[in-house]
Order: C-alpha cells, then structure tokens, then sequence
C-alpha cells in the first residue's frame, strides 16, 4: 500500500541519516577528545619545565615520584599519567612510580604512541638544555572519555527515531486521509 511504502521509506532515510549523524558526531568527538588530550600532555610537560623541578642530575638512584602526590585529592585520571625525565647522556633522572625504567619512547620530539606491556600510549616528548621530558597517559582515559560523548550524542537519535516514527506515520496517515476517503 502507498502508506507502508511512504511509512517505511520516510522511517529508513530518517533513520538512516540520525544513524549517519550520530557516527559523524561521535567520530568527531573522538578526534576532539584526541586533540584536548594531546594538548594536556604538552602542557603538563612544559608546566613542568617551567618550574625547575625536575633535577639536573642525579648522583644516586632514580628519584621516583608518584603522580599525583599522595593523599592529594584529584581526579579519577591522574594516577594514569606517566613522567620519565631523561639527561643528555642517556639516564634516566626521574619517573613516576607507574613509569618504567626503560625509555616510553625513542627521545624524539613530538607525539608518539607506543604499545607498553600489550597497551597503547599516548606520550608528549619535548627536549630541554639537551634533557628529555616524556609525558603519558594510557589509552583507556581517552577511550572511556570518547564513549562516554559518543553515548550523550547518540542517545538523542536513538530516542528521536520512535519518536519521529510516531510523527511520520501521523502525518502520513493525515496526508492520504483523502486517499482513504476516496477509496
């Protein structure tokens, strides 16, 4: 009948395109989550640099921190991200206390990402008066973050589509109304 046929495709191309926005939407998201957490790591990183904390050199063993302090009230994601302050020479002068031994990454500057223990890394690296600053975070925090918008931007679609069905077909049944008369 012409009212399952304009029902069904009316439903399927509006479906479809709430379906085709909300992927848009929640891959969009994810690149800006990407962007916002590389960003923090730079930042983090040159706070870091700005503030003379790290040591110029270390006579003993690797001073070890742990990020962040002890007892200090923070949010869920800090304890996942990790420091490791390389001199020129190739020693590692200090980390946090979930950092390696072992160099993250090649100390390169830029973003790399590096799979650690079956686990992908998101790290900023930057030099400084020929010492190297490596900053990171897990992936988790930026998975869980981009699913947690991609929900809140695609349930808006998902309830819109019976709600938009329930709009279509009343305004389908209304337009052939003269239709039915006829008949």
């Amino acid at each position: 009948s012409i009212r399952r046929y304009l029902l069904v495709s009316l439903l399927g191309v509006a479906a479809a395109g709430m379906l085709a926005t909300g992927l848009a939407s929640w891959l969009d998201a994810a690149h800006e989550v990407e962007e916002l957490f590389d960003a923090q790591l730079a930042q983090s990183a040159r706070m870091l640099l700005a503030t003379g904390a790290l040591p110029a050199a270390v006579a003993g063993p690797v001073e070890v921190v742990t990020v962040p302090a002890q007892g200090a009230p923070g949010h869920k994601y800090e304890s996942r991200l990790l420091l490791q302050w390389w001199s020129a020479d190739g020693r590692l002068l200090m980390r946090s206390a979930n950092a390696p031994v072992t160099a993250l990454a090649p100390l390169v500057p830029g973003f790399p990402r590096p799979v650690l223990d079956g686990g992908q890394y998101h790290l900023f690296v930057v030099a400084s008066d020929g010492n190297w600053l490596l900053v990171g975070q897990d992936d988790y925090m930026r998975r869980e973050l981009a699913g947690e918008i991609a929900l809140a931007a695609f349930l808006p679609h998902l309830v819109g589509i019976p709600l938009l069905a329930l709009l279509i077909g009343w305004l389908v049944g209304r337009g052939l109304a003269p239709l039915a008369s006829l008949r």
